[in-house]
């Protein structure tokens, strides 16, 4: 049982050459002390500001729990297989509404909604359309053009 970055849902993401590079150099000055999860936000933060985005203080080190193990990955994330109520019902169970569920997933939750219904149903007549803007994210049930 490898850590949750074996698990083959993460397998294709990149840049972990970057983040174990930092965390060897992190070891040699303070071992033990800087998880890789730090390491990530710490870079996403500053990548905010470089591109524009606002400077903001994030505190450090995992609140999530001290193991990270491939065997709690399934149950803790969102599949490209599960449908809406699912993933609403995954966020819930961590605490989060849906309005998190579509901040954090972004465009993903329009295509991820919209595209299997052309593909798999060919009497789906709607789809969910996800808006986002300064006053907030929108979410709205929409006729297929094609459909209608």
């Amino acid at each position: 049982n490898g850590t949750e970055r074996s698990d083959p849902a993460n397998t294709s993401l990149d840049g972990f050459s970057v983040i174990d590079s930092i965390k060897r150099v992190a070891e040699l000055f303070c071992p033990g002390t800087v998880s890789c999860a730090d390491i990530v936000a710490l870079a996403a933060r500053d990548a905010v500001e470089i591109t524009g985005g606002p400077a903001v203080q994030i505190p450090t080190g995992r609140r999530d729990g001290r193991i990270s193990a491939a065997s709690n990955v399934r149950q803790n994330i969102v599949d490209t297989s599960f449908t809406l109520d699912k993933m609403i019902q995954i966020f819930s169970a961590k605490g989060l509404s849906v309005d998190d569920l579509v901040a954090l997933s972004g465009k993903w939750v329009r295509t991820y909604v919209e595209v299997p219904q052309r593909l798999q149903s060919e009497s789906a007549s709607k789809y969910v359309d996800v808006r986002h803007s300064k006053g907030g994210t929108r979410a709205e049930t929409r006729d297929f053009p094609d459909r209608a």
